[in-house]
C-alpha cells in the first residue's frame, strides 16, 4: 500500500514506511506479521486523528487502509493476540541486539 500519505496522518507516516519497509525484508518469516501489526497501529491512530479531518481524502485513505489489513491478515498464519505480541516483541529485541 505506497499510497499518498495525507497531511492530516502525518503521525502515522513511521509506521507506514516501516511496515513497508518489513515487506520487502524476505530473511525472516516475522516480518510480514510486524508489518501487518505496524499498520494496524497506524490504523488506530489513524482513526483518532480523522476525528480533527473528516475530508473525503482522509476517509478514503483510511478505508484503503483498513482494505489492505484485511487482505494482509487473511495471508498471515493464524495467531492469538498474545501471539502476535510475542512475535512482535522478539523482532524488536532482535533489532535492538543487532544495533547494539
Amino acid at each position: 500500500m505506497a499510497s499518498k500519505i495525507p497531511a492530516t496522518f502525518k503521525a502515522v507516516t513511521p509506521f507506514i514506511r516501516r511496515a513497508e519497509e518489513l515487506d520487502r525484508d524476505r530473511s525472516r518469516p516475522e516480518s510480514q506479521m510486524v508489518a501487518y501489526y505496524c499498520r494496524q497501529y497506524a490504523m488506530e491512530l489513524g482513526i483518532k486523528l480523522r476525528n480533527h479531518d473528516a475530508s473525503d481524502e482522509a476517509s478514503n485513505y483510511l478505508l484503503s487502509l483498513m482494505e489492505a489489513l484485511e487482505l494482509e491478515m487473511r495471508s498471515l498464519p493464524a495467531h492469538t493476540h498474545e501471539e502476535g505480541r510475542i512475535i512482535c516483541e522478539n523482532f524488536a529485541y532482535d533489532i535492538f541486539m543487532r544495533a547494539d
